[in-house]
Order: structure tokens, then C-alpha cells, then sequence
């Protein structure tokens, strides 16, 4: 995925996407660099301790890479990512960052879509797994409804008003 550096998403991500790259959690498009000291140590262990272990299909090294910097190093960072949009409630604001993401998924040549309308998240009952679900709060002029002209706006494909699921051109 690719985002425009001056995007809403970006700025707000910046330091997110920085810790990520000082700790070369994103195996596959980082270096190990700024965890050396941390893998170092535990892949000569193995190799003394486990020097018949050869997991399939990469090997040791390939093996703990995953568990210490895709699992151990990267989990927690969901709490990061959480913490870099935790209370934007501006529509506005969360408009420019629906539109910034679905334009960087685009660029990337992931097909995407908006979801879940506003007012999905009001309703009593999963319209998944209950029928005749209504809506009486969400008005034609909710601020929230403009997240979503947004995305329309931008001509991004957006679905499921409750149990009615549409697709547009």
C-alpha cells in the first residue's frame, strides 16, 4: 500500500510507521538492523541448543525472525495504530482519512470499498443474524453521513445499509 506522504493518513501514522521500521517488524520489506541486539543473542542459542532444528521450509533463522519480529515485536503495535486515530470524531477529519487510505489501497492495486453505513453500529441486533433490523436514528442529515459522500465522491464502492447491500459504479 502506498499513500501520498502529505495524506491525513500518513501524518498521522508517521510515527507509527517509524517505530515499525526501527524495529523491522514488516519482515518482508525491512531489515534487521535496529534488532541485532536482540536477535542475535537468541539465534545463537538455538543454533547451540537446537543445532538439529531446521523447520520447514526457511530454516532457523527464518523461523525465529517470525516469531520475534512479525509476532513478539509487531503485536503490540496494533495498540499504536489504535492510539494514532483514538478520538477522531470530527467527520471531516475522519472523511479525510477514510479517502486518504482507500486512494493509498488503490494506488497499491487493491480493489476496496467503504463499509458499514453510519448508523449500522446504533442498531439493536446483528443484521448478519437478524432480520427486519431498523435504523430510527440516523437521519438524512447526520454529520456522519459525511464520511461516506466522501468515499462516494472520491468514487470509491461502499455497501451494506443493514441487511440491504448495494454496490455502485
Amino acid at each position: 500500500m502506498s499513500a501520498a506522504p502529505d495524506s491525513p493518513w500518513r501524518q498521522r501514522v508517521a510515527d507509527v510507521v517509524a517505530k515499525k521500521a526501527r524495529l523491522g517488524v514488516d519482515s518482508w520489506g525491512s531489515r534487521d538492523t535496529g534488532v541485532r541486539h536482540i536477535m542475535t543473542p537468541i539465534e545463537e542459542t538455538f543454533a547451540r541448543e537446537y543445532p538439529g532444528f531446521d523447520p520447514f521450509p526457511f530454516g532457523q533463522a527464518s523461523w525465529l525472525m517470525t516469531l520475534v519480529r512479525s509476532i513478539v515485536l509487531a503485536e503490540p503495535m496494533l495498540d499504536d495504530f489504535e492510539r494514532a486515530f483514538a478520538g477522531i470524531t470530527d467527520p471531516a477529519t475522519v472523511a479525510a482519512h477514510g479517502v486518504a487510505f482507500l486512494h493509498g489501497m488503490a494506488g497499491a492495486g487493491v480493489a476496496t470499498s467503504a463499509k458499514h453505513f453510519p448508523g449500522l453500529g446504533r442498531v439493536r441486533g446483528n443484521t448478519d443474524f437478524t432480520a427486519s433490523v431498523v435504523d430510527s436514528s440516523t437521519t438524512a442529515s447526520a454529520a456522519d453521513l459525511q464520511t461516506y459522500q466522501a468515499a462516494i465522491d472520491a468514487r470509491y464502492l461502499w455497501h451494506e445499509f443493514g441487511d440491504v447491500h448495494l454496490l455502485l459504479p
